[in-house]
């Protein structure tokens, strides 16, 4: 039996449903945007630095979430073939900036940020693990 593997396997499963979450959340942000800007703009209001700040973190957390299904994608089948563990580790390593970089966008440090870094954290350690064994 391969160390990790059982973790490996639950952090991927985990990366998949958040990634296609946050994959909507990000659609939306962009729909809400261009809302906020919209209704912003009937009181005479310029909407647009809103639009950008928002659009920036939707791009940020778009990427992010492309990024978690296909990192869930490759720790499933680094189950299976250890030798791919060393992309799961870069593709962990990318999740964990870019949440580092999301959390920056947002304004600081949430509970749910911290979530955030925690699955990507779990992930590449689990990887770490199934590497060695490979």
């Amino acid at each position: 039996m391969v160390k990790g593997r059982g973790l490996l396997k639950g952090m991927s499963i985990v990366l998949i449903v958040f990634g296609a979450i946050l994959l909507f959340l990000a659609i939306a942000g962009f729909s809400v945007a261009k809302d906020a800007s919209d209704t912003l703009s009937k009181y005479s209001v310029d909407g647009s630095e809103v639009e950008n700040a928002v659009n920036k973190v939707a791009i940020v957390w778009l990427i992010t979430a492309i990024i978690e299904l296909v990192s869930g994608i490759f720790g499933i089948k680094s189950c299976k073939k250890p030798q791919m563990a060393k992309m799961c580790i870069i593709l962990g390593i990318a999740i964990i900036a870019l949440q580092l970089l999301s959390t920056i966008l947002a304004g600081g440090v949430k509970a749910f940020s911290i979530v955030g870094f925690v699955i990507p954290i779990l992930y590449v350690v689990s990887a770490f693990k199934v590497k060695s064994n490979a």
